[in-house]
């Protein structure tokens, strides 16, 4: 069974449907930049959650349930790590965020010069 690539125009219209429905990566939630070039770490990508090899049919691996926005760097990270670790590493981020607690800048005024 041959899988053909997904042409240019159909993937930069699905990029920028993920795109505005939500800017952040799926998986660091940083923001995205869409337009960006290749290569830069913030640039919105289209990531696969199944993998070509992986998917039965053509259909499956096009379908907008295979489909998320991914900054650079995660897509080509996630060549080398399992799905369930990225997972987990994005709910640990989401619990850190909720537990930073926002600082003010103290503004310290020199004393009055006697």
């Amino acid at each position: 069974m041959t899988i053909l690539r997904q042409s240019t125009n159909e993937m930069r219209r699905v990029r920028k449907r993920l795109h505005a429905a939500d800017p952040r990566c799926h998986w660091c939630a940083t923001p995205t930049i869409l337009g960006a070039p290749w290569g830069d770490p913030n640039s919105a990508t289209v990531d696969h959650i199944k993998p070509r090899r992986e998917c039965r049919s053509q259909e499956e691996y096009k379908s907008a349930q295979n489909h998320v926005l991914a900054c650079f760097e995660c897509n080509q990270e996630r060549d080398k790590v399992d799905i369930a670790m990225m997972a987990h590493q994005r709910e640990q981020l989401a619990r850190v965020e909720k537990l930073r607690v926002p600082t003010r800048r103290v503004l310290v005024r020199p004393s009055a010069r006697r």
